[in-house]
């Protein structure tokens, strides 16, 4: 096998990405970070971006399918680099998420087989490089979440464009960072495999020696799905030894509480405090954690998130294209990290600087955030900030 080391990719001369061609075609992708649980930073995101459509339009046998995985046992991916964009200088942040979301973008847009395997944690930006790409595979050790909420963020990197589907249950993952395991994602879709961890090695090896082809992506494909399906379980058969994390009666209730159309998050709050004070049991534990977790967030953070999906979602239920989703996300995220962003270095301070977890929020709650439309308009306009196809080419 042939190890690529480009002059010009400073991830692949740091070590913090390294990338592999096999003799079969396979590129392979290590994300190798470890001890930040293989974090996005900025040269990997515009290295990993730039190879990506180098790669799709390779017409030899040099590239016939593409892997990407974390280096590690416990992680594929937990984000990015927050402590570097909470220093609050535009000029990290618009290079920061334009190449990432470009890269999100072309994981959406490849021809040749995409694999991400989700042997760990997948949070944030690990979400963003994968979740929009053909083949997605989960293990039992799969931890999914987009936790933003935390730090005074949204959940970005197109989360809208996969989470808007499950409706009330989107809405869900986003205003509690709940975190999903590998049965919950194969269960809703934002995995298409789950393959035991013990057999993750094995599926590696097959992929790197597999014949995907001579120049045909259908051939890639089947090749793929092949081995996808030597190694892959069903749901029933995973739910005898993981059950979902989220059970049907949960997601039922989920659902009455947050599908139905809002004018305001604080009428969601409203239904699920009624649900609450109707339930009994273990789905009266389980909303009630849902409420305390949301009351945790940062407020404005909730309140971008539910206008969000609404922006996202068509008059007919459909969702808007994966590009506009980004768009969105570009603006927002200029405007929370560098134009109004209190929120988001209070979160960074009190999660991952001081650690005393007792952010101070401004506004406190949801229902003061609402109140203030024209700050929230200005979010999701962000004047100040650039356009993303200024920057970047879609």
């Amino acid at each position: 096998m042939e190890t690529i080391n480009e002059g010009d990719a400073p991830a692949l001369l740091t070590g913090e990405l390294n990338l592999t061609q096999h003799p079969n075609g396979l590129m392979e992708f290590v994300l190798n970070r470890p001890k930040v649980l293989n974090a996005l930073s900025v040269d990997q995101v515009a290295c990993i971006g730039e190879y990506l459509w180098i790669l799709d339009h390779k017409r030899g046998k040099e590239c016939q399918a593409i892997l990407m995985r974390g280096e590690g046992q416990k992680a594929f991916c937990a984000g990015g680099d927050v402590r570097r964009m909470a220093e609050g200088e535009a000029a990290y942040s618009v290079r920061f998420f334009s190449r990432e979301y470009l890269m999100d973008y072309r994981t959406s847009q490849l021809k040749k087989p995409y694999v991400a395997l989700w042997n760990g944690i997948v949070m944030g930006g690990g979400v963003g490089i994968s979740v929009h790409g053909s083949y997605r595979i989960a293990t039992e050790k799969t931890m999914l979440a987009m936790p933003e909420g935390n730090i005074g963020l949204f959940p970005d990197v197109g989360a809208s464009h996969a989470l808007a589907p499950l409706k009330g249950f989107g809405l869900y993952l986003g205003l509690t960072g709940a975190r999903l395991n590998g049965a919950d994602v194969l269960r809703h879709g934002l995995a298409t495999h789950f393959v035991p961890s013990e057999s993750v090695e094995s599926l590696i090896q097959e992929l790197r020696e597999a014949p995907l082809g001579d120049c045909d992506v259908g051939a890639a494909h089947q090749a793929v799905k092949t081995l996808l399906a030597k190694y892959g379980k069903s749901l029933d058969e995973v739910a005898k030894t993981l059950p979902p994390s989220v059970d049907q009666e949960a997601l039922s209730a989920v659902d009455q509480v947050m599908s139905p159309p809002s004018a305001s998050l604080s009428e969601v709050m409203g239904r699920l405090r009624e649900r609450i004070g109707s339930s009994q049991g273990q789905i009266k534990d389980f909303l009630q954690k849902a409420e305390s977790a949301i009351r945790a967030k940062c407020p404005m953070s909730c309140v971008v998130w539910h206008r969000l999906l609404k922006e996202v979602t068509k008059p007919d239920g459909s969702v808007i294209d994966l590009a506009d989703c980004l768009r969105f996300d570009f603006a927002l995220a200029q405007a929370m990290t560098v134009h109004d962003s209190y929120n988001f270095r209070e979160g960074v301070r009190a999660a991952l600087i001081d650690k005393d977890q007792q952010p101070k929020w401004q506004p406190p709650t949801i229902e003061d955030m609402e109140h203030d439309t024209q700050r929230i308009d200005m979010l999701f306009q962000c004047p100040q900030g650039e356009r993303l196809d200024d920057v970047v080419k879609m």
